[in-house]
C-alpha cells in the first residue's frame, strides 16, 4: 500500500505543477478526493483483516487513519503551494 501512496503523492505533485502552469485551481480537488478515497479504502481493508481481534489491532487501525489524515493534510498544503508557485512562474514568464 505504501508504494501506491508514494506513487500517488508524486503524481499529484506533478499534476499540481501542470495545473498551476495552466491556471487550473480546480485540480486541487482531485488529489484531495483521491487521497481521502485511498484513506477510506485502506482503513476498510485493515479493519476487515483485523476482524474480531484484540484491542491492540484496533489501536493500529486508528493509528493508520491518523497517519493517513496527517499525510492528506500535508499533501494538500504541498499541492496548493506547488500549484501557486507554478501559476506565478507561468505568469511571470509571460503566460
Amino acid at each position: 500500500m505504501r508504494e501506491l501512496e508514494r506513487f500517488l503523492a508524486g503524481a499529484f505533485l506533478v499534476g499540481s505543477a501542470i495545473g498551476g502552469w495552466f491556471h487550473q485551481p480546480g485540480w486541487l480537488l482531485v488529489p484531495a478526493t483521491a487521497s481521502l478515497t485511498f484513506l477510506l479504502v485502506e482503513d476498510r481493508a485493515v479493519r476487515l483483516r483485523i476482524g474480531a481481534a484484540a484491542w491492540a489491532s484496533e489501536g493500529y487501525a486508528r493509528f493508520l487513519v491518523g497517519t493517513n489524515l496527517s499525510l492528506l493534510l500535508r499533501n494538500a498544503i504541498l499541492n496548493a503551494s506547488i500549484l501557486a508557485i507554478a501559476s506565478a512562474l507561468h505568469s511571470v514568464l509571460g503566460g
